[in-house]
């Protein structure tokens, strides 16, 4: 399994959120936060955070807009 949550240390109440459904699942991630990461900002073009990745590939971008994906669409993009 590939799942990593990119974020802000800021970025506390989102980012909690989206862990609590994935240990309720049961589905493991790595955090890394750009702070500590900052070679992430120019991998995956990140002008805000929260991004999801999976599988090297960006399957969502938090931009306040729309709500974070819920553990069930997290899993359908980990299996396929």
């Amino acid at each position: 399994m590939n799942l990593l949550i990119i974020s802000t240390k800021n970025c506390k109440h989102h980012r909690s959120l989206l862990e609590k459904q994935l240990q309720s699942k049961g589905i493991p991630y790595t955090v890394k936060f750009v702070e500590d990461n900052p070679e992430l900002i120019e991998k995956y073009n990140i002008h805000n955070a929260l991004i999801i990745v999976v599988k090297d590939k960006v399957v969502f971008r938090h931009t306040g807009e729309k709500p974070i994906l819920s553990a069930d669409e997290l899993q359908k993009f980990i299996e396929n």
